[in-house]
């Protein structure tokens, strides 16, 4: 592993630490983060929601805007955004990381 990967890994780890949050605290129910790829910047959030009511488990699901180097949004709505709620809020932000890949 070169010391790029392991850059790279830290700083996933560090992102993913407020995402791994939403599974053990009932209140925090948004989460966003800040993503670069290929030279574009995207804010990531991740939502938690009740699909079948507060007795119910909670679904995760995402949204991408892309950013400009201020963090102010390119477009007026959201560059992307999961059709599909997902058990863990971890595997929501890989699936937005995937929509990242496919738009650049």
């Amino acid at each position: 592993m070169d010391c790029t990967d392991r850059i790279t890994g830290v700083l996933t780890e560090q992102s993913l630490e407020p995402v791994r949050l939403m599974r053990e605290r009932t209140l925090l129910v948004t989460v966003a983060l800040r993503a670069v790829a290929e030279g574009r910047r995207f804010n990531i959030t991740i939502q938690k929601t009740w699909p079948a009511g507060s007795k119910g488990a909670a679904g995760y699901g995402w949204t991408l805007v892309e950013v400009d180097e201020r963090g102010l949004p390119l477009s007026a709505g959201p560059s992307s955004a999961g059709e599909i709620l997902f058990t863990d809020p971890e595997e929501a932000y890989w699936a937005a990381n995937e929509a990242i890949a496919e738009l650049v």
